[in-house]
């Protein structure tokens, strides 16, 4: 059985546990039916890291696969699978999409 995570997408907010101070992050899932759904927490770099690679999971995996037909296919590398990569790459590392 494959298993599932919290719906997409997923943000860093300011830690509800005000023991942690100001360097802790809860991450939520704020693709829930009715309201953002706590995942977990870590320090601030680490909770954004989380959030980025989550959140960018299928776009990279829909990047690889596309690339993978390509390469398993006779057609040449088409502009827009750069464009897919680079697109997802860039949400990964933080960037704009």
């Amino acid at each position: 059985m494959e298993a599932k995570h919290s719906p997409l997408p997923w943000e860093a907010r300011p830690s509800s546990n005000k023991g942690n101070g100001t360097a802790w992050r809860d991450i939520v899932s704020t693709g829930a039916a009715f309201a953002p759904c706590y995942v977990g927490e870590a320090i601030d770099a680490n909770a954004e890291l989380i959030v980025r690679a989550v959140n960018s999971h299928a776009e990279l995996v829909a990047a690889l696969r596309h690339v993978l037909a390509i390469y398993e296919g006779p057609q040449p590398m088409r502009h827009d699978t750069l464009d897919m990569i680079r697109a997802a790459l860039a949400k990964a590392e933080g960037g704009a999409a």
